[in-house]
């Protein structure tokens, strides 16, 4: 099934103008366009939304989640960047693991 920006918008609770700003930067490579130029999202498009989100909050800058993007999709080989994305990963674990012991301390 496909899905507009805006059922994208209403899915995730993420503005479709913060969508449509990190698609001009290119983190959705797989999203496609109709002749009349609308965008359709796929459900792991929909997933990635919510992910992209989510390490936003966890401090990492639109550059490193493209290259990230880039690297899960086979587009650079992964020993070149492994170091720095096995720290990023430390960094969104202790980032998920703070906020869940402040969530279950409420």
């Amino acid at each position: 099934m496909a899905y507009t920006i805006i059922e994208v918008e209403r899915a995730t609770k993420i503005p479709s103008r913060k969508i449509r700003f990190w698609l001009d930067k290119g983190l959705f490579p797989f999203v496609e366009r109709d002749e009349n130029g609308v965008r359709y999202f796929a459900k792991s498009d929909m997933e990635w939304v919510k992910w992209i989100e989510w390490l936003r909050q966890c401090g990492m800058s639109l550059k490193e989640i493209r290259e990230y993007a880039e690297a899960l999709s086979g587009g650079i080989k992964p020993h070149q960047n492994a170091g720095f994305y096995c720290k990023k990963a430390m960094q969104i674990y202790k980032h998920i693991s703070l906020h869940c012991k402040r969530f279950h301390k409420s």
